[in-house]
């Protein structure tokens, strides 16, 4: 728990790189403690290495991922967010999906974070699409009229 603590303690005070050498020797020591996986991940993300989070995430043994209760939502919460940040948006609402149907209070959170923004302008842009098929125009400027 202690270094655990540690480890969260470096994200909040924005010290990744050190979180990033932390989070590799706990995974070393403890390999079933999923808190360190998402912990390293979050410090790779921060740093812009967003490829060797989700990397992090995806090896993740499948035992952990099963029996870290309260953690479930959070993981696949997490995975969204960078799948969302790489540009794998189908990918990041299945996640979202999977997260809300376990911890449906990340909803609230998802609305607000800007590692969700691309899908969120994905949704805006679709969103426009239909309501301008709705209203007749085809784009191109070719519009139907009644």
């Amino acid at each position: 728990a202690v270094q655990n603590f540690s480890l969260f303690l470096l994200v909040k005070l924005g010290k990744w790189e050190e979180g990033v050498l932390l989070g590799e020797s706990l995974r070393k020591l403890w390999p079933l403690e999923l808190g360190f996986y998402m912990n390293t991940a979050l410090c790779l993300h921060l740093l812009g290495r967003t490829n060797e989070a989700k990397a992090i995430l995806v090896s993740t043994p499948k035992s952990i991922r099963d029996t870290a209760k309260g953690m479930e939502g959070n993981y696949c919460y997490d995975l969204a967010c960078y799948e969302c940040q790489l540009g794998n948006l189908d990918e990041a609402k299945r996640l979202l999906r999977e997260c809300f149907s376990r911890e449906p209070q990340y909803r609230e959170e998802a609305l607000k974070d800007p590692d969700l923004e691309p899908l969120r302008e994905a949704v805006a842009v679709k969103h426009r699409y239909i309501c301008d098929l709705a209203d007749g125009n085809l784009g191109n400027g070719l519009v139907i009229k009644n």
